[in-house]
């Protein structure tokens, strides 16, 4: 594997670092007993999105286009 970039990285005084020039805004990071760290790009798909979410966009993309869903009966709780 060929290394694209190498740099120092530091913890700061809340023990976070900061990755430069990061080309993603999610990673999923492995951390092996050795020290090594692995981070691996993650790439948000809709199979990431339970479906009460998408549900729950669907509906605010409705109410953004001027048409508001049926109300909720809130009578039984």
């Amino acid at each position: 594997m060929k290394a694209v970039k190498k740099y120092v990285a530091h913890l700061d005084h809340k023990n976070r670092t900061t990755l430069r020039g990061k080309a993603y805004e999610y990673y999923d990071a492995t951390e092996y007993d050795n020290g090594c760290i692995i981070l691996v790009p993650r790439a948000n798909t809709p199979d990431d999105i339970s479906p009460e979410t998408l549900e729950d966009m669907r509906k605010a993309a409705i109410c953004k286009a001027d048409t508001l869903p049926e109300p909720v009966d809130l009578s039984k709780l």
